[in-house]
């Protein structure tokens, strides 16, 4: 049982960790000619939405006021596979 609790308490920061490496790694190759950057940096936001409440309440407010960005999500949205695409889709 403790190790249960463990990989349940760690989930959480992994999942953050993994979000902000791919947005991270998805901003570098956002200047590269392949969409790979943007998709990337898409499934890094789809995973950082349900997993970090301030990362959450800075897309909701970008959004409101980037409408290029409103956009741009609900286009990787549509392109991400499974449920990842519905935090992305407004």
């Amino acid at each position: 049982m403790p190790m249960k609790r463990i990989f349940r308490t760690a989930r959480r920061p992994a999942k953050r960790a993994a979000g902000y490496a791919l947005i991270g790694l998805g901003s570098v190759l956002a200047i590269t000619p392949l969409p790979a950057g943007i998709l990337l940096a898409g499934v890094g936001a789809a995973i950082l939405i349900p997993a970090d409440s301030g990362f959450r309440r800075w897309v909701r407010e970008r959004r409101q006021s980037w409408k290029w960005l409103d956009g741009t999500l609900n286009r990787i949205g549509h392109a991400v596979p499974g449920s990842l695409g519905r935090y992305l889709i407004r």
